[in-house]
C-alpha cells in the first residue's frame, strides 16, 4: 500500500476523532473493514492531543485467506498536520483451519 494512501487515511482517521470531542479518557475508535470476501478485519485507535499536536495509536487485524496480520502504528503528528514520528510493527500468523 503506497505511503500516500496511508497517510490519507490516517488523516482521515484522525478528523474523524477529532470531531467527536475530549474527555480526561480517550475512546477506542473502531471500524469493521471488508473487501467483500477478499479481506476482512478491524482498526482500532485512539487519539490523544499533545503538547506538540496530536498522539495517534491503533491495531489492526487483517485476514485475507489463509494470511491473518496484526499491525500496531503509533504516530505524532504536528500541529501543522505534519508528521514528526511513525512506529509500525507488524506479525504474521497463520490462520487456524478446520479439518
Amino acid at each position: 500500500m503506497p505511503f500516500s494512501v496511508i497517510r490519507s487515511v490516517l488523516a482521515w482517521l484522525l478528523l474523524v476523532a477529532t470531531r467527536q470531542g475530549s474527555s480526561a479518557q480517550e475512546a477506542v475508535n473502531k471500524f469493521h473493514i471488508h473487501a467483500g470476501s477478499a479481506l476482512n478485519g478491524t482498526e482500532e485507535f485512539t487519539v490523544s492531543m499533545t503538547t506538540k499536536g496530536f498522539l495517534l495509536r491503533g491495531t489492526s487485524h487483517l485476514q485475507r485467506g489463509d494470511l491473518v496480520l496484526d499491525l500496531h502504528h503509533a504516530e505524532n503528528i504536528g500541529a501543522d498536520g505534519k508528521f514528526a514520528s511513525y512506529k509500525l510493527e507488524g506479525t504474521r500468523l497463520a490462520a487456524s483451519r478446520r479439518v
